[in-house]
């Protein structure tokens, strides 16, 4: 879904995100050399400093992922995962910078602290907790964001911005009061056993976050927005309705670059007509076009000479008039031929339209019979009882027909027992939903692409079927012994519509190109023959000179 530059982007900004956690995770005392009075104040500015810096690593994917609500259906999981990676990178490296820091044990050198060891130590279990949750967040937070709208992701993404903040003060605070509090204790600066456990968990965490950001992003999995409220579902709709009317204006344009060749030879017969109007107020002349200037050269027919005596040219020239005179009568014989055909037309239509009206009238009165004298059954007959399945044939449906209530071309066609229908776009069939008493299968078609994709990552799940020939159908078989997720099967329907429209929309594009380049040929065609006839006329008007002369 996302470009190999965008991905690039994103692997470096989690890897960055992942810095960031390791260096606010290790306290510079623990480090022989740092671990002075100048540095530890440093160490607290380099806390702030990192803290900003992983908000603002986060703006990009944030403005990406509103980028992709726009189009209210689908999202990227690394772009979800990288609004939030940095951000919490840095609220578990403050946590562990916190825990390490609290457990210094001041008891143990006659010093007091602000709060009691019982109070310390729940202090920090709950950082402990908070902690495990973040990691958890990592994993699972996306599926959290994909169910939320527009609103509940802005507030979302104010909480953890306010979370991450809320961790730089507190980080900074505890180091100051303890730098400044320990700073003339020897121990204070030697590190304890819980140093080195921290430095094993630390490369143990980094190794697992390259790997797992590795692996987001080679895998690229889409996600599909669906907050399941009203405001949501008519903003849908909104969006929808602008769709559909862009594309309605699209097949008009599309519609008048198909009939451009129809609206040429309309313009031609009217252009004959025209001519055919002059010929009959003026049956005995006949204008020659030279140079398409005002000026015509008028031949009468009172002025052809059939002596023998007469030059060889003037003969050429007689005989040129007398082929455009049996060209225009072959015309003129073709339009009346055309006026013959468009009467007998009308006149059938109009014989149509009166057998439609006797039609209509006999089928209104058989319906009132059958209503006066025949009782009908209204019971339809029962559908067919399906396996209890999740998630259920009728809610893949529902989703499916959506297309349909949002897209006037999309079509379905349904049994009678409702456990067989078909989807198309137009003319182009892409989807096929059948349930059985056991399952229910869909049939869908994917690009080339996702084609490989999907056989190569997961063989048992999808099948070719044997029954569907050619672009690329694939099966999906929902027997209920798995938890499968609607989120997934809806975005193996989205596909399906969407790589129909681009198949359309492709097949369209190479029409339009090849009307085009016909348009053109035709276009240089008129033009060779406009100068060939340019030059026969200058040719015989200066023949006619030099006859003259």
């Amino acid at each position: 879904m996302l470009t190999k530059k965008q991905k690039t982007i994103m692997t470096i900004l989690g890897l960055l995100g992942l810095i960031i956690g390791i260096i606010v995770a290790v306290p510079f005392r623990s480090f022989p050399g740092l671990n002075k009075i100048e540095n530890l104040n440093i160490e607290l500015i380099v806390d702030l400093v990192l803290g900003a810096v992983a908000i603002l690593l986060t703006i990009y994917p944030l403005v990406k992922k509103y980028k992709m609500m726009d189009c209210y259906r689908e999202s990227s999981k690394v772009v979800l995962t990288m609004c939030y990676f940095p951000t919490i990178c840095y609220t578990i490296g403050a946590i562990t910078n916190l825990v390490y820091t609290l457990s210094f044990n001041y008891s143990e050198y006659s010093m007091l602290s602000a709060v009691s060891n019982k109070a310390l130590g729940i202090i920090i279990a709950v950082l402990v907790v908070y902690m495990v949750f973040s990691i958890y967040c990592i994993l699972r937070l996306h599926t959290i964001i994909t169910k939320l709208d527009k609103v509940g992701n802005i507030l979302t993404d104010v909480f953890v911005a306010i979370i991450t903040l809320c961790f730089v003060v507190v980080l900074f605070r505890v180091n100051y009061v303890y730098n400044d509090g320990y700073s003339s204790i020897d121990e204070y600066y030697l590190g304890n056993p819980l140093l080195f456990v921290i430095y094993i968990l630390l490369l143990v965490a980094l190794g697992v976050g390259i790997k797992y950001i590795s692996l987001v992003v080679r895998k690229d999995e889409t996600l599909v927005f669906y907050a399941n409220t009203a405001s949501y579902d008519n903003l849908i709709k909104k969006l929808e309705y602008n769709r559909a009317y862009n594309d309605t204006l699209d097949d008009f344009e599309n519609y008048f670059d198909y009939y451009a060749e129809e609206y040429d030879k309309l313009e031609i017969n009217k252009v004959e007509e025209f001519e055919e109007e002059e010929e009959k107020e003026a049956p005995t002349v006949v204008n020659l076009d030279v140079n398409e200037e005002p000026e015509e050269v008028v031949v009468a027919d009172e002025d052809i000479d059939t002596n023998a005596t007469e030059s060889e040219e003037l003969e050429e020239i007689n005989k040129q008039k007398a082929d455009l005179l049996a060209q225009i009568e072959e015309k003129n014989q073709t339009l009346a031929a055309i006026r013959e055909k468009k009467g007998e037309l009308e006149k059938n239509e109009e014989e149509l339209r009166k057998a439609k009206e006797k039609y209509d009238a006999d089928l209104e009165e058989f319906n009132q019979f059958k209503l006066d004298h025949v009782k009908v059954s209204t019971d339809e007959e029962p559908k067919q009882k399906i396996k209890n399945i999740n998630p259920p044939f009728e809610k893949i449906v529902e989703y499916a027909k959506s297309f349909a209530a949002t897209n006037t071309t999309v079509k379905v066609a349904e049994n009678a027992k409702g456990n067989l229908l078909k989807f198309s776009l137009g003319k182009k069939m892409y989807l096929v939903l059948q349930a059985t008493n056991n399952d229910y299968r869909i049939n869908f078609i994917a690009s080339s692409e996702k084609f490989v994709d999907y056989i190569k990552t997961s063989p048992d799940t999808f099948s070719v079927p044997k029954n569907l020939k050619g672009n690329n159908w694939l099966r999906f078989v929902n027997k209920g012994k798995t938890d499968i997720k609607i989120a997934e099967i809806r975005k193996y329907l989205k596909d399906a519509y969407e790589t129909a429209e681009k198949q359309i929309a492709a097949e369209a594009a190479a029409k339009a190109a090849e009307r085009k380049a016909k348009a053109a040929e035709r276009a240089k065609e008129r033009a060779a023959k406009r100068a060939a006839e340019k030059a026969a006329a200058q040719a015989q008007a200066s023949d006619a000179e030099k006859t003259e002369e």
